[in-house]
């Protein structure tokens, strides 16, 4: 059977372009479609509450599913990947109709959906980054809008070098250091702050959390890593997170930004609560994948590092070390701070563990917490 799927995000828009762009499709192809699937839904909701996930689980081998284009799957690159990838494992064929590409179980079909979800994603984030005013005032100022017609996007140069990208993903290159390489954004997204552990998400997607004292420089750390200026809130006053913080990345795992230990400019009474927020969940919280212990470069091994360090050993929490601001200190003086604080560590530790150095100021060491991450995530 022929199917054409057809999505709108509100009853505002209408189904009527996308029927017609299909119906010249099928008839150039002397093809009929058996059944149109439409519906009024938002890009971003899970595909599972969706007709689309109904459809995909009904279509059997040798079916063919039509849309305009990848983005009516989804607005995800995860979503349409997962989509794309249960059609092709049942041997039914796509068809993308605004650039007439067929996607099939061929290794240049599945590096064309990387690219065309890749750059659907890029294309609302950028979108949603614009308010209504400041597209107005630079049609007031005559400022033509958009791409010039023959510019050499980003999605032509992912179909360009599909044969380079099909070698890195077969020498086991992960999504995340392919984005790096060609230069564009993962999808980061708020999903909530918490009190305590009740409130955390309750779905399955494991948590990558970051901890440290007051103002050793974690939200500039969570911004640089997720390429996202203004993330997390970076404030010149100490203490300032003061909750469990969800950053929903690429709907694979959350970044979890924890209030600070040691020092806040509030009373007694608040600091003991913040302590029992980051207690509960690093000792109790079952999502808790791994933790990154930050630590000021610049400073002596901190007592108060030490000993959450410690507590974190005796509980078999894994964590990794990330010393922060090495812009602040030549290279020889970082090394030397490293590995001081190894050695203060090594009197109580058989085993040391993983240790990374990087500067927010500088981008420096993104891309190995990057790929230790993605390392974690894979583990999962």
């Amino acid at each position: 059977m022929i199917f054409a799927y057809l999505r709108v995000s509100t009853g505002k828009q209408t189904l009527a372009n996308q029927q017609n762009e299909i119906s010249k499709f099928t008839n150039s192809r002397n093809l009929q479609v058996d059944r149109w699937v439409t519906e009024i839904v938002s890009g971003k909701k899970s595909g599972r509450e969706r007709k689309l996930s109904s459809l995909v689980r009904r279509m059997k081998k040798g079916d063919t599913l039509i849309v305009t284009e990848l983005s009516r799957l989804s607005r995800t690159l995860t979503d349409i990947m997962a989509i794309v990838g249960e059609l092709l494992k049942k041997e039914v064929r796509l068809y993308s109709t605004k650039d007439r590409y067929s996607f099939d179980d061929t290794i240049n079909s599945k590096v064309l959906c990387f690219a065309f979800g890749l750059v659907a994603e890029i294309e609302r984030n950028l979108i949603s980054m614009r308010t209504r005013e400041a597209l107005a005032l630079r049609r007031e100022q005559g400022i033509v809008l958009g791409r010039r017609k023959g510019s050499y996007t980003k999605l032509q140069q992912l179909i360009d070098d599909r044969v380079k990208i099909v070698r890195m993903m077969n020498c086991g290159k992960s999504i995340a250091a392919i984005c790096r390489e060609y230069d564009v954004a993962r999808n980061a997204q708020f999903k909530c702050s918490s009190e305590r552990i009740a409130q955390v998400p309750k779905d399955t997607l494991p948590d990558i959390a970051f901890i440290g004292r007051s103002n050793v420089g974690k939200s500039s750390l969570i911004n640089m890593l997720t390429d996202r200026h203004g993330l997390a809130k970076v404030s010149g006053t100490p203490g300032k997170t003061r909750l469990i913080n969800h950053f929903r990345i690429d709907d694979r795992w959350y970044l979890v930004d924890l209030p600070g230990y040691g020092y806040a400019r509030t009373s007694k009474t608040t600091r003991g609560q913040f302590a029992k927020i980051i207690l509960d969940y690093v000792l109790r919280c079952e999502r808790l994948h791994f933790l990154f212990v930050l630590i000021d470069i610049r400073l002596e091994p901190q007592t108060i590092d030490l000993n959450f360090i410690e507590m974190l050993g005796e509980h078999g929490i894994p964590f990794g070390i990330v010393f922060t601001k090495a812009d602040k200190l030549s290279k020889t003086q970082a090394d030397r701070s490293v590995a001081r604080f190894g050695e203060t560590l090594r009197e109580q530790w058989e085993e040391l563990p993983p240790m990374f150095v990087s500067s927010s100021e500088k981008s420096f060491g993104r891309e190995e917490l990057l790929d230790f991450i993605e390392e974690c995530i894979a583990n999962s």
